[in-house]
């Protein structure tokens, strides 16, 4: 369920997860665009946030895992923690991105990567494909004690580049 302001999504079902998507962010080999994800509560079960260059039917489906441009990725347990960030995401469930946790990514199309900061603190960067344009997107689980809310910056984002540097 999304708010009347477009600035929180939360549950409203069972345990499924869902996606949700901003508008496409069109690569013209310069822009850089942030997305900050605050988790406001949760229970443990999925919920991420990353990018993709594909949408699909969302509408109708229901995810276990992170989509991508081919589909789902699928995870064994066996597979290190850390193996979401080159996938385009950071696994909430995974890494316990706890109550009141930001979550901001940083889609730079001038350097084609993808950077994520866990409240404020550089935490990994991915590669992307530099023909492709991306979505940012969630994805909660529809369990109604699941709620995340768009934060917006509170700096500007010349600021944040500067405050908060990527190797």
């Amino acid at each position: 369920e999304i708010s009347e302001d477009e600035t929180e999504i939360k549950g409203n079902d069972d345990c499924s997860a869902y996606a949700a998507f901003t508008i496409l962010l069109p690569n013209d080999n310069q822009s850089v665009y942030y997305w900050t994800i605050k988790n406001v509560s949760s229970v443990d079960c999925y919920r991420s946030i990353g990018i993709t260059s594909n949408r699909g039917d969302w509408k109708n489906q229901n995810y276990a895992n992170w989509l991508n441009d081919g589909g789902f990725i699928t995870y064994s347990w066996r597979e290190n923690d850390k193996g979401d960030i080159p996938k385009l995401h950071f696994n909430g469930y995974r890494r316990e991105w706890n109550k009141d946790e930001l979550i901001t990514l940083k889609l730079d199309y001038g350097r084609n990567v993808l950077s994520f900061f866990r409240d404020k603190q550089h935490i990994g960067t991915a590669i992307i494909d530099p023909d492709k344009s991306y979505y940012f997107a969630l994805l909660l689980c529809a369990d109604p004690k699941n709620k995340l809310k768009i934060v917006k910056l509170d700096t500007t984002c010349e600021e944040f580049q500067k405050d908060h540097p990527v190797a």
